[in-house]
């Protein structure tokens, strides 16, 4: 099992020669500290919404273009049932209801890619 080790910064303290001087570096130290848990704290609460933002950004994708490979194939496999003579009527109610879907989500996939590309 490797442990990885960073390296210590060793900051020059030979300036304390007294209390007083060790008191306010205690002081420096606190406020320092106080700073670094208020910025922490304010990127802990922001998490959520990068987290969604990063989900959005790789699922919408991921989603419209699944749809539109699907709404794709069924567009296809409609125009086989035409071809067919048994079920012509079924095939183009197919085919029209699945082309209505193709359209709607190339739609709104195109109108994603302009959002995103504004950004």
């Amino acid at each position: 099992m490797m442990k990885t080790m960073t390296p210590k910064i060793k900051k020059d303290l030979s300036y304390i020669d007294t209390i007083e001087d060790l008191k306010a570096e205690k002081r420096r130290l606190k406020a320092r500290i106080k700073s670094n848990e208020q910025a922490l704290t304010e990127q802990w609460h922001k998490l959520p919404a990068e987290t969604f933002k990063l989900a959005v950004r790789k699922v919408v994708p991921f989603y419209l273009n699944n749809k539109v490979v699907n709404k794709s194939w069924g567009l296809v496999s409609g125009a086989l049932g035409l071809l067919r003579a048994s079920g012509r009527s079924d095939a183009k109610k197919q085919m029209l209801g699945t082309a209505k879907k193709l359209g709607l989500f190339t739609a709104i996939r195109a109108v994603y890619n302009l959002w995103r590309k504004k950004k």
